[in-house]
């Protein structure tokens, strides 16, 4: 069921959001503080899934109205059958430009939730872990292609010219790869400086996951974003998914960047994610 925008009118908004809303309003949060392009559509749904009670309802309801301002359109939306592939078929109708969802730090179903979005969802899903303004964001690079396209949908929102500082990190695994992360890293501070005062390059040494999340404890941040590719079946037994175990052990926010949508709800073992 479909209440406020019928289906075709998110169709008239470049930017659309499935906001699946958690018991402890996390995702909410994240929206709020990412601070939505105008014009933008909010679809508020229950992460739960299932049938909603009155009172779901009508929290979903005041969710959405929350979300309204001029230029930002919101409505709710019921989702029925398992979570993860009703917010997915749901990502794929409106289609959506970005997935929130919030996770505590006792929710193992959310926790489950959010494993499954970031593996098959297509279009970027952001992870809500705290709900401090964010200030320090980790830009995790190593590939230009990949930064590109993280840069490309984080230039979107209006971030404040002298208010969030943004850290890329290219991590370096071995000495003959320096050279082509340094490169990275300049070409990806010369965009953002396009459109932030505030960029501090930073290159890391050794295994991925592990120097992403220290460059985001160090530097306090509340938001780490990551890019990811699709990886063949082999490579994703001795790889693993770089995205996915920063999602899953990251103390704050994380967003990880795809292409938009192409989900595909049939399969249950896709390719895995690898930062690149």
């Amino acid at each position: 069921m479909r209440e406020g925008i019928l289906q075709g009118g998110h169709e008239d908004f470049p930017m659309n959001v499935l906001l699946a809303v958690d018991e402890v309003g996390l995702a909410e949060e994240l929206l709020q503080n990412l601070s939505l392009p105008d014009p933008s559509y909010v679809a508020v749904v229950a992460a739960a899934g299932g049938p909603a009670s009155g009172d779901v309802r009508k929290r979903l309801k005041n969710v959405a109205e929350r979300q309204r301002r001029p230029g930002v359109e919101a409505s709710t939306l019921t989702l029925t059958g398992d979570p993860a592939k009703s917010i997915l078929k749901m990502a794929a109708e409106l289609p959506a430009d970005l997935v929130v969802l919030g996770v505590s730090s006792t929710g193992e179903q959310s926790a489950g939730l959010a494993a499954r979005l970031v593996q098959s969802c297509q279009c970027p899903v952001g992870i809500a872990r705290t709900g401090r303004p964010i200030r320090n964001v980790v830009l995790a690079v190593n590939q230009i292609e990949t930064a590109n396209r993280c840069l490309d949908f984080l230039s979107q929102f209006p971030w404040p010219k002298d208010g969030v500082t943004f850290t890329p990190v290219a991590v370096c695994s071995e000495p003959s790869k320096e050279a082509l992360r340094r490169e990275v890293l300049a070409e990806v501070s010369r965009r953002l400086e396009d459109w932030t005062v505030g960029c501090q390059p930073r290159l890391e040494t050794g295994q991925a996951t592990a120097a992403i999340l220290k460059a985001a404890s160090e530097l306090e941040a509340e938001l780490v974003v990551v890019g990811s590719r699709e990886l063949s079946a082999p490579a994703r037994l001795f790889l693993g998914s770089v995205s996915g175990q920063v999602m899953s052990q990251a103390a704050c926010n994380v967003l990880v960047v795809r292409g938009r949508v192409g989900v595909a709800l049939d399969r249950e073992d896709r390719p895995a994610e690898e930062l690149v």
